[in-house]
């Protein structure tokens, strides 16, 4: 049974590591879409959640308050936020942006979005704010590799469950083809007919009425067929051999008599 179904894996392993792959490839996108929802979502709630703290450190001028509010403001997967002020009457603000996070760039993979910064209905500017989804799709990964090993077990044994009626057909086949191939190499033709049926009648009961079972069967009916017209013609041969013989036997006396 192992061996057969290392056959089978053989076989299909690239059907399986191709079924493994599209799961993979395909809950990694979804989950690195999901984490940037959510990096966006954060990033807003905390906007309104700090939106009085902030327009005070701005209306005062102190970029370290500002860009520490900034900080909190900052998830996991946001890299970089920049604020750009807007020009604000009576603010003390002096300076051209406000700038946290890593300040590497790279010239892929990244989202670059934007949004205003609104306290008590007045725009005090917009965040320039980055997702870097080389970063997010690894912390992604680090979180789904246990799904994924996971997954592999769980798709070997979902093809390891699924083949047990094919291999307890290929197993009923294989002995009889092996049955066969002894009676015909022994020479007993004669047995053939009789293991068909007996392995036909030994295959899952819902093999029996396919066309493979049906080709079987005809295929019995077919050697018993020739079975018999060999045993005729051995008959019929022998009969002729006979009667040779016996003119033979004949002509030889009558010779005689005629000299």
């Amino acid at each position: 049974m192992v061996k057969l179904f290392a056959r089978i894996f053989a076989y299909n392993w690239r059907h399986f590591a191709l079924a493994v792959l599209v799961f993979v490839v395909f809950w990694q996108g979804y989950s690195v879409f999901s984490a940037v929802r959510v990096a966006d979502d954060k990033l807003l709630t905390a906007m309104r959640q700090n939106a009085a703290y902030f327009e005070k450190a701005f209306l005062d001028g102190d970029v370290f308050e500002t860009q520490r509010i900034m900080w909190r403001i900052k998830n996991d997967n946001i890299k970089r936020i920049t604020f750009h002020p807007v020009q604000f009457e009576g603010s003390r603000w002096i300076f051209k942006e406000a700038v946290i996070g890593n300040l590497y760039d790279r010239p892929r993979m990244q989202l670059t979005r934007e949004t205003p910064f609104i306290s008590n209905g007045a725009e005090l500017g917009r965040l320039e704010y980055v997702i870097d989804l080389v970063d997010v799709n690894a912390a992604v990964f680090g979180q789904n590799y246990a799904l994924f090993a996971s997954v592999v077990f769980f798709f070997f044994g979902l093809l390891v469950v699924s083949n047990l009626g094919a291999m307890r057909t290929l197993l009923a086949i294989e002995r009889s083809v092996n049955e066969i191939n002894s009676l015909t190499a022994s020479g007993r033709g004669e047995d053939i007919r009789e293991a068909i049926k007996k392995n036909i009648a030994s295959l899952p009961a819902g093999i029996i009425g396919t066309p493979f079972a049906q080709m079987t069967g005809r295929m019995s009916e077919a050697l018993g067929q020739a079975a018999r017209l060999e045993s005729e013609l051995a008959v019929s041969k022998a009969t002729s051999d006979l009667a040779a013989q016996v003119a033979h036997d004949i002509r030889s006396p009558l010779a005689a008599l005629e000299a």
